[in-house]
């Protein structure tokens, strides 16, 4: 079985569109709530749970479109993996 470094980099790979466009790198930065639950794994309730306790911050673009951001996502399991390498 994949440890969980290399579960998040194989669906970060099913996840993020890289494209080269005149010698520079693009990279998919805001992620959508689907998107999120894919790479972490977990429910959309778990999602929403996370951002109640405050551990992901929505980014509200209208009143039905909420994206998240990749700085968030990786802030979130950094500080996951910290947690349980103090226990």
């Amino acid at each position: 079985m994949a440890n969980f470094n290399e579960l998040i980099l194989t669906k970060a790979v099913q996840v993020f569109i890289v494209r080269r466009e005149e010698g520079l790198q693009v990279e998919k930065k805001l992620l959508t709530p689907k998107e999120v639950c894919e790479i972490l794994s977990i429910s959309k309730t778990t999602l929403y749970k996370l951002v109640k306790e405050g551990k992901l911050t929505p980014i509200k673009l209208t009143k039905k479109a909420t994206r998240f951001s990749m700085e968030d996502i990786e802030a979130l399991i950094r500080e996951s993996r910290k947690e349980r390498s103090e226990e």
